[in-house]
């Protein structure tokens, strides 16, 4: 199943809206409140649009520290 990244940014702002930022404990009862939400949704899109979610955090994390590291190289550098 192939999502758009509108989708995927549509179930993961109701799956944060929903869920407040906690961990939910009933997968039913977090399925039922994001369809109030935003209508349909599946488990398997809900899934996979918080995996899509963390690994765009991941790599945004990643890009920051390379150009920090490489401010602090050329900062060195100009010091010299």
């Amino acid at each position: 199943m192939r999502l758009s990244r509108r989708r995927k940014e549509q179930i993961v702002m109701a799956y944060v809206l929903t869920t407040r930022g906690r961990i939910p404990t009933h997968l039913g009862e977090l399925l039922k409140a994001m369809r109030r939400r935003m209508g349909w949704v599946t488990e398997e899109e809900v899934r996979r649009s918080i995996e899509w979610s963390l690994r765009q955090s991941r790599r945004s994390g990643a890009e920051f520290e390379r150009k920090m590291r490489a401010q602090r190289l050329a900062d060195r550098i100009a010091e010299c």
